[in-house]
């Protein structure tokens, strides 16, 4: 069912008999009808945002589509991937020599890999790749919040900047 709005004050204003459409009771009538265009507006706005929260849920693309929505101005996209096993990702190598000296990124295909800890640590079902240029807690917890609004409840995410 599709529903239009109703312009109320012109109503109002067609419904008078034409002998009393004066100036001040049109007025009159625009007063009286303010509260009932006020209530369609809320109501309209709120329809809205229902039929969006409807048609958008965990699925990558539209979790995608909400993260762009509430992020329009971003250089990079969001990215959703997932988490391929609990192996994580091969961050960085020691040399066998220099066992208690700091660690390198790997270079060279010889080098002992060590796991990524967070990815190891925390079991998640898939990762959100948030641009670096949204690095700060309130664009964070916004991040968070959308996409625990979105997932199901089983999927648990992990947040990465890229």
């Amino acid at each position: 069912m599709k529903l239009f709005p109703i312009n109320v004050h012109k109503l109002g204003i067609l419904l008078l008999l034409t002998r009393i459409r004066t100036a001040s009771v049109v007025e009159f009538i625009r007063i009286i009808l303010k509260p009932f265009d006020e209530t369609q507006n809320v109501f309209f706005s709120r329809q809205t945002k229902i039929l969006y929260n409807l048609t958008h849920n965990g699925q990558v693309c539209k979790l995608r589509e909400v993260l762009d929505d509430a992020f329009p101005t971003r250089e990079k996209p969001f990215l959703i991937e997932d988490v391929l096993g609990q192996s994580g990702e091969w961050k960085y190598a020691r040399d066998e020599d220099r066992i208690y000296e700091q660690l390198f990124v790997p270079d060279e295909p010889n080098y002992i890999l060590i796991y990524d800890e967070e990815r190891m640590t925390k079991f998640a079902d898939f990762i959100v790749k948030i641009p670096s240029g949204l690095q700060s807690v309130d664009n964070m917890n916004t991040i968070r919040s959308l996409v625990n609004t979105y997932k199901l409840t089983s999927k648990k995410a992990l947040y990465e900047y890229y």
